[in-house]
């Protein structure tokens, strides 16, 4: 496979095979449990052409382009696009944690690409930000083919490895994003934990519906060392050492608390909240989310909850 499509694996998209992503609620070109425009008219620019479906205003039909293929096709204009997607992707120093496949940058990477094929698959938009305490590549929403490899290209060529500021950065988007959508942040979301919630409610606060992948490797979840060590800060010079089978139960119990935290702030503000371990297949991660909320597989507990022994 060539590198430029390394993010996009044959098994993912097997996987993907009939998934789409719908607006729960009204955004931009979106009516909830509709797949249809809110807008009609000539008013606004042209986009492209999608295959007739029954059920669509034949008002829409171009009928030079089906003297010339035989075929229906529907006019779509950029306003009339049923869903824009928005990904937002933490490069930060801190997602260069673990190896391989299971390093959460190129984890977020997968991810990202997996997403943004299924929404282009929809004839949908999808945009692309990523961010450690600066803006380091930004794609403007866009549909059709060649957007799915400027997605690639994106995510092939930016680097970052900055320390994460996350509020400022949601608080501008959230106002820059002129068109309420969907917005996805994949993130391991290790930033300042008030800035962090605060540009959560901000997001969702301005119209765009929320979905937050908290992306973490299984070290994180698990804690696993055994041997006395030392820690070093991910984007600090900070260092500890300490026995990690001491730590383990106040490690994981912070995590468990900061998770909940988080979970808490997006069910109150309408917004979907996943805790992914790394350990899981893109794939399998994406696809269990998608069929959930379509409501064809049951709703999920976040990965990092502790044990009942370990609450004791």
């Amino acid at each position: 496979m060539p590198s430029s499509r390394k993010y996009l694996e044959p098994e993912t998209i097997s996987r993907l095979a009939g998934l789409e992503l719908r607006a729960r609620r009204a955004v931009s070109g979106a009516i909830s449990g509709m797949h249809r425009s809110i807008y009609r008219g000539n008013s606004v620019e042209f986009a492209e052409h999608r295959p007739y479906v029954p059920g669509d205003d034949i008002r829409h039909i171009d009928w030079r382009l089906f003297g010339r293929k035989d075929r229906l096709f529907i006019k779509q204009y950029e306003e009339e696009t049923n869903l824009r997607l928005h990904i937002l992707l933490d490069v930060s120093a801190s997602m260069n944690y673990g190896q391989g496949g299971a390093n959460k940058l190129e984890y977020a990477k997968h991810l990202a690409a997996s997403l943004a094929y299924v929404v282009l698959n929809q004839h949908d938009f999808v945009g692309l930000v990523a961010f450690d305490n600066e803006l380091r590549a930004t794609l403007p929403a866009a549909t059709g083919g060649p957007q799915m490899n400027n997605v690639l290209q994106v995510l092939e060529e930016t680097r970052g490895g900055g320390r994460t500021r996350m509020g400022p950065l949601l608080d501008r988007l959230s106002e820059e994003l002129r068109r309420r959508s969907i917005v996805v942040l994949i993130s391991d979301l290790l930033a300042d934990g008030d800035e962090a919630l605060h540009g959560v409610e901000h997001l969702t606060a301005t119209g765009h519906e929320l979905v937050v992948f908290h992306v973490l490797h299984s070290d994180e979840i698990d804690f696993p060392f055994l041997s006395p060590a030392r820690f070093e800060g991910l984007e600090d010079s900070d260092l500890l050492r300490a026995d990690p089978q001491a730590l383990r139960r106040s490690y994981r119990r912070a995590v468990e608390r900061y998770c909940a935290r988080l979970h808490a702030v997006c069910i109150k503000r309408r917004a979907d909240y996943l805790s992914v371990n790394t350990s899981v297949p893109v794939g399998v991660t994406l696809t269990g989310y998608l069929s959930r909320r379509s409501g064809k597989a049951p709703p999920v507990a976040p990965s990092a909850e502790l044990t009942a022994e370990e609450r004791a």
